[in-house]
């Protein structure tokens, strides 16, 4: 990875860090329901880190999508996610990547740290063109409430895809809770 990815990424961990501790702080007391369901929209950015596209070593690609989480005790709970991945809007852009849709829908065990941090693990696929590639998902998200039935939740995972090019993402995801 060259030095100006490595800088963006420290620069933004630190920025997430700084903003969950000082939200922390003021939903410390925060306890959710037993039976929380929440559902949300994302943006994200995947990282390849080379080979795939053009033999270029590494870069990200937006991607988009929806997920929904269910807290079925107060350690466990699963989500189900379905992204939307479009090389052609990849950082730094000029790559002439093809302009494909990648699909890659994905189920998830998660298992609750605390109210806000929790850890997930889980498998689905990766859909590109004609082709299917299966998938397993490892990660950390953290949860921070904005309002009592809102909150912004930043997610970090890496995925293993089978016959394809590993990746991780970062993804910044807004829902509700009901």
């Amino acid at each position: 990875m060259n030095r100006n990815l490595k800088f963006i990424n420290i620069v933004l961990l630190l920025f997430i860090l700084a903003f969950a501790n000082v939200n922390a702080q003021y939903y410390s007391d925060y306890i959710t329901k037993k039976n929380t369901q929440r559902i949300g929209g994302f943006i994200g950015y995947n990282h390849y880190t080379g080979g795939v596209f053009n033999n270029f070593r590494s870069f990200f690609i937006a991607s988009i999508g929806l997920e929904y989480d269910y807290k079925f005790s107060n350690k466990w709970g699963f989500g189900l996610k379905m992204d939307f991945i479009f090389p052609k809007y990849s950082i730094p852009n000029g790559l002439g990547l093809p302009d494909i849709l990648i699909k890659y829908p994905s189920a998830m065990i998660k298992y609750y740290f605390s109210n806000s941090f929790s850890g997930l693990l889980g498998g689905g696929a990766e859909f590109i063109e004609d082709s299917v590639y299966g998938t397993v998902k490892v990660g950390a998200e953290y949860k921070m409430m904005l309002s009592d039935d809102w909150d912004i939740k930043p997610v970090f995972s890496y995925s293993i895809v089978n016959g394809f090019e590993d990746t991780y993402e970062i993804i910044f995801s807004i829902g509700k809770n009901f």
